[in-house]
């Protein structure tokens, strides 16, 4: 295997980003994909670590902007580094609305004194409005005591100060005298003209000089690199990319292109791509053509060794700079071959289940396949909303929205509710109204036989399934905003409404365990409101109530996250003997699963025990 590149840049821009050589309190690496921004973060974190100061990494992309994800990676590595700091007030907090502030006291209390750098990668994937995207800039606004932030994006987020130390993208290009560096590491017996005419054509872009220096490393590759530059810049990464596909076996380069489309794969998952079974009519498995297990295993082998590819975990994937070059030209050269890969790789991670549903659903949008996502997605966006795939979700639904122009209204429903919890108030309020436009104005209508709403294989009235949901998104809303009496009021309406319907014998049979479940949720997120309210005996009526349905359910995930809501209540209450009694069985329900809400449940009992003056006891349920 072929020593991999490393650029100058990193030597000479280590000491700029360095806190202990700036004296910068912040700063920020700002520059597009391929110019080593990571790269430059992780030579600063081996420097650091050299020099014995404690140094913590996180990533908003390897999170996927989710609060949980991150704190649970921020703890694992500052516990890394500082093994005897208690970390537990940021695994606590996971489950939690927090204020600006929060990070940044949280860190401080955890630290105790001591001093960090910690390095965040991939800042520009924070969102407006996100809880992760808003406690991130309060510590950046400004940070504890002795703690250093050294951020990298491609762009700067909105809330970021113009101010602190920076590094963007003219530092990150290469002069001419580091490209002719990086061609001679690689190129035998390279001369300056060559590295001069890169140098024009890349301006330095590092990702590009890595893969043109990869594409001049083989024989003949440096006079043929010349031949292209001089005919004009054309796609100049597809060109380098090319290059190095240039003398593999045409089954090797076709693979190279078709795996591109993936984020990551495995052996066994590119055979059953490649293969002649699975799902499809014989018209469209044509489009995509048959390689063999032992071809695909040759080619996987012949990547890994020209360093196109490269591990992750039990799988392989590519660079990114180099998959985009590989995906975009499979698609101009064979856009029908390009969508039926596409959707094969949906297919095959929906036979999966729910570990595989957000990647396929991106695949069925390239494949446009929107009849399918449009069958699928109402069925998951119910989950994905609550597990808070947010910015997935929400790029499926604009999808359906822009192709279909007037899509069901459960899509107005479920951006309504997105945007709610982005902090869009207005935007959401005018989804939900839609869709309550037409829920009230088909009031009657039966929905289709086996196809709205999970009720499978029967009929029910729109209104008596739509109404209760419509309630507990606006009673969601108007909690986000503050606005807990017309929350509440929301909250009742739905649960009232149910009640109506039954008394009045129009809630069917068939839907009776559908109608408990909206029932479990409006109480409990009434009985949420009212403990945020400071209504501790109502909450606890409300959330009692909703326990009892969910017990009855059989929903392990609901009894947990309600019990967790008992316990808070009585914490804050400083009611000790329930609160316990509450996490126990939260905890008993929730088994090693859903981890923030085993925290939030923890937290509780802690609290109820500092209530109390009890500190040696909270320290215990804590641990």
């Amino acid at each position: 295997m072929a020593a991999p590149v490393t650029f100058p840049t990193l030597k000479r821009l280590v000491p700029r980003v360095d806190p202990r050589a700036s004296g910068a309190r912040v700063s920020w690496i700002i520059a597009p994909a391929g110019y080593g921004k990571s790269a430059l973060l992780a030579e600063l974190a081996t420097a650091l670590r050299a020099a014995r100061t404690a140094v913590a990494v996180a990533s908003v992309a390897q999170c996927e902007g989710h609060l949980g994800l991150f704190l649970d990676g921020l703890a694992r590595s500052l516990r890394a580094v500082l093994p005897h700091a208690d970390v537990r007030p940021l695994l606590a907090g996971a489950g939690e609305a927090h204020q600006q502030s929060w990070l940044r006291d949280t860190i401080a209390t955890v630290l105790g004194g001591e001093e960090l750098v910690l390095l965040l990668d991939e800042a520009h994937l924070l969102a407006h409005g996100e809880p992760l995207t808003r406690i991130v800039a309060g510590l950046v606004g400004a940070p504890p005591p002795g703690v250093s932030l050294v951020l990298a994006a491609r762009e700067r987020p909105p809330f970021a100060e113009p101010s602190g130390a920076q590094v963007g993208r003219a530092e990150l290009e290469l002069t001419e005298e580091e490209v002719h560096e990086v061609l001679a590491a690689r190129v035998a017996g390279v001369d300056e003209e060559l590295s001069r005419r890169v140098w024009e054509k890349t301006r330095g872009w590092p990702a590009v000089v890595s893969l043109i220096a990869a594409a001049a490393a083989a024989p003949d590759g440096a006079q043929g690199l010349l031949e292209r530059l001089n005919a004009g810049d054309g796609e100049l990464i597809g060109e380098a990319v090319e290059h190095v596909l240039a003398g593999l076996r045409p089954e090797v380069r076709y693979f190279a292109s078709v795996a591109a489309l993936l984020e990551q794969f495995d052996l066994d998952f590119v055979v059953a791509l490649f293969g002649s079974g699975g799902p499809g009519t014989p018209e469209e498995r044509r489009r995509l053509i048959r390689l063999p297990a032992p071809a695909l295993g040759d080619a996987v082998a012949t990547l890994a060794d020209k360093q196109l590819i490269v591990r992750i975990g039990d799988g392989w994937a590519f660079d990114p700079v180099c998959r985009t070059a590989l995906a975009d030209g499979f698609r101009r050269r064979d856009p029908e071959a390009c969508r039926e890969a596409h959707r094969r790789a949906a297919e095959l991670l929906l036979a999966r289940g729910e570990v595989g549903i957000s990647e396929a659903f991106d695949h069925l949008v390239r494949a446009e396949a929107h009849e399918r996502l449009l069958g699928l997605l109402e069925h998951h966006a119910e989950r994905l909303l609550e597990v808070g795939d947010l910015r997935r979700l929400e790029g499926w639904l604009a999808v359906l929205l822009e192709h279909y122009g007037a899509p069901p209204f459960w899509v107005d429903y479920y951006l309504g509710c997105v945007l709610a919890r982005r902090g869009d108030w207005d935007g959401a309020r005018a989804r939900l109204d839609d869709a309550r436009a037409f829920v009230e104005a088909t009031r009657g209508d039966l929905l289709e036989e086996g196809a709205r709403g999970g009720v499978e294989g029967r009929s029910v009235a729109v209104a008596v399934h739509w109404q209760p949901r419509l309630a507990e998104a606006y009673a969601d809303l108007l909690w986000r905003r503050g606005a807990l009496v017309e929350a509440r009021t929301w909250a009742q309406r739905g649960v009232d409404f149910l009640a109506q319907q039954a008394r009045r014998g129009q809630l069917p049979a068939a839907a009776e365990a559908w109608a408990n479940q909206a029932l479990m949720r409006l109480e409990a997120r009434g009985g949420r409101i009212a403990m945020d309210a400071g209504a501790a005996d109502k909450a606890r009526e409300a959330l009692e109530q909703a326990l009892e349905r969910a017990r009855g359910l059989g929903s392990a995930h609901w009894e947990g996250r309600i019990l967790a809501d008992l316990a808070t209540n009585a914490a804050r209450a400083a009611q000790v003997t329930a609160c316990e009694a509450f996490a126990q069985a939260g905890l008993q329900a929730l088994g090693e699963g859903w981890p923030e809400l085993r925290a939030r449940t923890l937290a509780a009992a802690a609290l109820a025990r500092l209530q109390v003056g009890d500190s040696a006891g909270a320290e215990a349920r804590g641990a």
